[in-house]
């Protein structure tokens, strides 16, 4: 099982109320979490990021399709997130 570290958790909460604050979600509420969740990817993947991090973001991607795929944008809390 992967587990985020809680800085990880800390930046992705950070962003994901940035988006909403600046009702970036609007067209991703009914969205499901797993296409909002890729859609962050490629833009992280073109960030820059260091490429150990992005191995790592690959595997989340990948366990996120596996356990969180029945979940829209609107359902998902940081619960959910952080004890999948």
């Amino acid at each position: 099982m992967l587990r985020q570290t809680k800085k990880e958790a800390e930046i992705f909460e950070i962003n994901f109320k940035s988006s909403h604050n600046n009702n970036e979600l609007n067209g991703y509420r009914s969205s499901l979490f797993i296409d909002y969740f890729d859609n962050w990817m490629e833009k992280y993947e073109i960030s820059g990021v260091d490429r150990q991090t992005l191995i790592s973001h690959y595997t989340a991607q990948k366990i996120v399709h596996e356990r969180l795929s029945v979940y829209t944008v609107e359902e998902m809390t940081k619960m959910y997130f952080n004890d999948f």
